[in-house]
């Protein structure tokens, strides 16, 4: 094999490919990079055994085609490292040559026979079309509640994603709260109901690859198999194996019981529970909401021998009064996933779940029980003395 490398274009190409290493596997190849050179392209593909991704990259101009595994730990990082724009490649049965002006660099291979066979979505079944950038957002609003990690129970460390009735929602769960995003396709979509159950780990990395597309105007394709999930974006393949786990019934967390509504600007509502959680973050970081409609909105929170804090949000408020707490990280975790300037939060009394969604759509919905409140911590502020 030999290249004449564009250093800019390849290097997009690799790092995506680089994104997928196996850094905890014993088998050699799997921190490599495969790389086929044919007389029309080249192409890169790694795997760890559970994702795969597959590049065609623009940037190497084909002299002799050829395949060789690149150790990505030494390889790699000199592709970033040379200074030169374009250098070469020249590749024999166990060594490559890479050559940049006066430089020469000689590397041992990674035998090309002992890279796992790839998984290719030729056979896969369509599963759904729709735009990179509302791809994202699926993925910032649907699995930000879910956990990552083998330790975990499967379903609590994966992300199911529906389709059924021309519309696909994405919903993650850590058993203690639950978000949910959709989207209504715009284009055909399969008649028969779908579902996808993805490592979050893996939905977070694909997450990573959308942002490297400019155009985010461009379509995802999604295929499946019995096995494998396929995202197919332009000149990237990724997949991602199937977890073979039940996901719980996600529909009966939500609920129509309505006490209370309150509608904030979601940056202001932000900066205030980020405010009080300045003072509980190392102690419970609970921060406790007192919703009136006459006097509006108070976040108070407070931590012995650190002190307190009461912010006074200008609120839209619907319903009956209430005083609700809950933890500061999960309450932000949801305000930042959330897109738009404004956010709805529906309550349904003191005990239960609160929904964070946008007002006038059911495209984002984020469910979150409250902190049990004692008698103690229920009395303890007075908004009347602010």
């Amino acid at each position: 094999m030999r290249l004449t490398v564009d250093k800019r274009a390849f290097l997009h190409s690799w790092q995506r490919a680089e994104r997928n290493i196996g850094t905890t596997s014993t088998i050699s190849t799997l921190s490599g990079i495969r790389c086929e050179a044919t007389e029309e392209q080249v192409i890169l593909q790694s795997t760890d055994l559970k994702t795969s991704i597959t590049c065609t990259t623009k940037g190497a101009t084909v002299d002799e085609p050829g395949e060789v595994i690149l150790p990505v730990r030494a390889v790699g990082e000199l592709f970033k490292k040379i200074p030169d724009e374009t250098f070469s490649m020249e590749a024999g049965e166990h060594r490559i040559t890479i050559n940049a002006g006066g430089s020469r660099y000689t590397f041992t291979l990674y035998s090309a026979e002992d890279f796992p066979p790839f998984h290719s979505s030729g056979e896969a079944r369509p599963f759904i079309t729709l735009p990179i950038g509302e791809f994202q957002r699926l993925l910032e609003e649907g699995t930000f509640a879910g956990l990552t990690g083998d330790k975990f129970p499967q379903y609590l460390s994966g992300a199911c994603i529906d389709r059924k009735q021309g519309s696909i929602t994405l919903a993650a769960t850590d058993s203690l709260r639950l978000s949910l995003a959709r989207y209504v396709a715009e284009g055909e979509v399969p008649e028969e109901p779908s579902r996808l159950i993805l490592p979050n780990k893996s939905l977070r990395d694909l997450h990573w690859l959308l942002a490297t597309v400019e155009d985010d105007t461009k379509d995802v394709v999604i295929k499946e198999d019995d096995a494998q999930a396929y995202f197919i974006l332009p000149e990237l393949e990724f997949s991602v194996r199937k977890l073979d786990t039940m996901f719980p019934n996600y529909e009966e967390f939500l609920t129509d019981n309505i006490t209370t509504t309150l509608i904030a600007n979601r940056e202001t509502l932000i900066g205030a529970v980020e405010r009080a959680d300045l003072v509980v973050k190392n102690f419970s970081r609970m921060v406790m909401f007192y919703i009136e409609t006459e006097q509006g909105c108070h976040i108070t929170a407070d931590a012995p021998d650190v002190g307190e804090a009461v912010e006074y949000l200008d609120t839209d408020i619907e319903g009956q009064n209430l005083r609700i707490a809950f933890n500061s990280r999960y309450l932000l975790d949801g305000l930042k996933a959330l897109h738009g300037e404004r956010v709805l939060l529906s309550f349904n009394g003191q005990e239960g779940q609160m929904t964070m969604s946008r007002p006038g759509t059911e495209e984002f919905c984020y469910v979150l029980m409250p902190i049990n409140l004692n008698e103690t911590d229920s009395a303890h502020y007075d908004p009347d003395a602010y």
